[in-house]
């Protein structure tokens, strides 16, 4: 963009606009940005995601828990203590929904299955792991 002189030629200047301050130029049915939604003086967050490092509850964690993870986890450990017996790749291999690739088929050939086998094992080993070091540190008094 260029800014208009008195004379008939356009200045060699570019001019600097912020984007952010373009609303009246925008429609009504478009969402403003984040930045703007709510003034300063009416709303109290800041940028990303802080939502339990604001937490004022009696036991807060560390850090910005993942709650899909947990509940893999959970998962995990549970059909591990349900089924004691079983190796760690059938545990991953009869899980629903858990390392969907790397599933055992009656197709695969024998080197494929070894790798799988060790591709779940190391996977379920690292989630029981995980649970175990969780559950020490909340008998302790730490909250992960």
């Amino acid at each position: 963009m260029f800014t208009a002189r008195s004379g008939s030629r356009p200045s060699l200047k570019p001019v600097r606009v912020n984007r952010w301050k373009l609303s009246a130029v925008r429609s009504p049915a478009t969402p403003q940005p984040r930045a703007m939604s709510c003034p300063k003086s009416a709303c109290s967050w800041k940028r990303g995601k802080h939502h339990a490092r604001m937490s004022k509850a009696k036991y807060e964690v560390k850090g910005q828990p993942n709650i899909s993870a947990l509940a893999l986890t959970l998962k995990v450990y549970d059909f591990r203590m349900a089924n004691p017996h079983l190796k760690l790749w059938e545990i991953g291999d009869q899980l629903p929904r858990f390392m969907v690739g790397n599933k055992i088929a009656a197709s695969d050939a024998h080197a494929e299955v070894i790798n799988k086998r060790n591709v779940l094992s190391a996977s379920v080993a690292r989630y029981i792991k995980k649970a175990q070091l969780m559950i020490f540190q909340t008998a302790i008094g730490q909250l992960f």
